[in-house]
């Protein structure tokens, strides 16, 4: 019984709330310095519920033609400079779901995860780049995004870095934000020097990373 007690004791207080966060439209999610999106277009920090303030903040903006992220990270800790990388790593994680269907626990065709995997290459200069990859246990698959579907712009700052994201519609399959005004969203942010992540929703000891039914809520408000 004490084991079973430790256990329950585990599960971060995240996972006892389902969550649901509006994310505003904005009119031009892309310019030439990455995300337009000002602090009017912050996300919650649902750690918070634990106690937490992780050192980030994200933010996303949508509109007709997709959904762009911003992430400021606060930590050079927390990115290639961590430590020396012989070959890229998973820096950044994000799901979505263009159908936010929560009482399933396997992925759908409508179930995206990107990656941005990063490095430092021999110049000091940041290497990185944008994956699509696949869900653990996915019932189906989505459709591959096309060449030019996904951009991103890291910039490196004495104190930490700032990561922009855009996913166009045709990267993400079934994205009708008029018919389906709500999306499945999670992101998890790597911390490389001190191997933890510092996820949206709740965290470890959970699969977040291939279970639907644990990712947020993103309202595409008006």
């Amino acid at each position: 019984m004490a084991s079973d007690k430790r256990a329950l004791l585990s599960i971060p207080a995240r996972a006892l709330f389902r969550f649901a966060v509006p994310c505003h439209h904005c009119a031009t999610l892309w310019d030439r310095d990455g995300a337009n999106l000002d602090e009017s277009y912050r996300l919650p920090n649902l750690a918070g519920l634990e106690g937490a303030t992780p050192p980030l903040e994200v933010r996303a903006g949508w509109n007709e033609e997709g959904l762009s992220l911003r992430f400021h990270i606060f930590d050079l800790q927390i990115g290639p400079r961590a430590r020396r990388m012989v070959h890229a790593a998973q820096w950044i994680h994000v799901w979505i779901d263009t159908r936010a269907v929560h009482d399933v626990h396997r992925a759908t065709r409508y179930c995206h995860r990107f990656v941005l995997l990063a490095n430092v290459a021999s110049n000091q200069a940041i290497e990185a780049k944008m994956a699509w990859v696949g869900i653990p246990r996915a019932k189906e698959a989505p459709s591959p995004p096309p060449p030019g579907s996904l951009k991103f712009l890291v910039r490196e700052y004495t104190d930490g870095y700032c990561v922009d994201m855009l996913f166009l519609k045709d990267a993400l399959t079934g994205y009708d934000p008029h018919e389906y005004p709500r999306l499945g969203f999670n992101y998890a942010v790597c911390d490389l020097a001190r191997d933890r992540e510092f996820v949206f929703t709740a965290g470890r000891p959970l699969p977040f990373d291939e279970d639907p039914s644990l990712w947020a809520t993103l309202e595409l408000v008006p």
